[in-house]
């Protein structure tokens, strides 16, 4: 492994009898900054090792081991030729060398605890996949394919307040805490509840739509936040481009709505480009819409549990008679 070593502008502040010294703790800053927690007791015990140094220095005058000052008393020799004062320098120079070292790893660590509690975490599943996650308090997240949450670290309970961007199902324990789901239009505010949010800033129709199947939420526009409705089980609202306000609630079917979570398809009166945006995503298979105004039709479709992308293909075409080739994992809809 490569060793994380100082510059050596650092390095030569130091006189060379020293450098090895400097180089060895700053090493072990570094070793600290890695484990994402500053090893206190580790510098006190370098510091009071160096302390005892520092004593032999001033009985012997100089930096020896106590190895080298037995060898030269055994000798009769001892060490010579040091100025007038040059333990008080060393005892500066080791105070220096341990507050840069300090400072160092305080430095290393400040950082890493602001990268690890700022920076997003985000939990995705990838295209043609689904994906569970779980959080400590009992909340849970299922994500439909190419869906992800987002959220920061900051707070023990940081993860109930993140930002959604594709389709999930959310199963939230009560708690006297609000949990908030957050995307591009709108916010979800909730207690204890299980619901299906799905919002895809990039899809052709791109909104908000929220069906709940357990407890109650509210829907608030993130351009109006005074404008909210609030869902009864049973019942769907959305935010689209059209507007900036919920709808007012409705009854949904919701085995429907969540036909996703069984690998089904499910679309109320969505263009064909967005039925196939979705397919593409499911099934990693490039669709192509040949004119407008075919992607541009809307159609309503429920398929429980189809057989592969090209039976759903079969039945849009049946639906608004088109026609279709596929050819390399491609698909032509004129």
């Amino acid at each position: 492994m490569k060793r994380n070593l100082p510059d050596n502008t650092i390095l030569d502040a130091f006189p060379e009898n020293e450098r090895e010294e400097v180089a060895r703790l700053w090493q072990k800053a570094g070793d600290t900054r890695r484990s994402a927690a500053l090893d206190k007791e580790a510098l006190e015990a370098e510091w009071l090792r160096l302390q005892h140094r520092l004593t032999d220095t001033e009985k012997g005058g100089s930096m020896d081991t106590g190895k080298d000052q037995a060898g030269r008393a055994a000798t009769g020799k001892t060490s010579a030729g040091a100025p007038t004062g040059s333990a008080k320098k060393q005892r500066a120079r080791i105070h220096r060398l341990y507050f840069a070292v300090a400072a160092a790893a305080a430095l290393f660590l400040a950082v890493f605890a602001g990268w690890y509690y700022f920076v997003p975490v985000t939990v995705e599943a990838p295209r043609g996949q689904y994906l569970t996650h779980e959080w400590h308090d009992g909340s849970r997240v299922e994500l439909n394919s190419g869906s992800s949450v987002t959220w920061t670290r900051a707070g023990s309970n940081s993860h109930r307040s993140l930002r959604l961007e594709g389709e999930a199902y959310f199963t939230i324990p009560e708690s006297d805490e609000p949990f908030v789901v957050e995307t591009y239009n709108a916010k979800v505010r909730v207690y204890g509840t299980r619901f299906n949010l799905r919002s895809w800033s990039t899809d052709p129709d791109a909104r908000t739509e929220l069906t709940l199947v357990n407890g109650s939420v509210s829907l608030t526009s993130a351009f109006e936040p005074d404008d909210s409705v609030f869902l009864q089980p049973g019942q769907w609202s959305q935010i689209d481009q059209t507007t900036v306000r919920p709808t007012p609630p409705s009854e949904v079917d919701t085995l429907r709505a969540l036909a996703w979570r069984e690998q089904g398809f499910f679309f109320s009166a969505s263009s064909i480009k967005q039925v196939a945006t979705e397919l593409e995503r499911r099934f990693l298979t490039e669709i192509e819409i040949e004119n407008e105004s075919l992607a541009a039709r809307r159609i309503s479709l429920y398929l429980p549990s189809p057989d592969n992308v090209e039976s759903i293909i079969e039945s849009i075409c049946h639906l608004i008679e088109c026609r279709y080739d596929w050819s390399d994992d491609r698909i032509v809809l004129y």
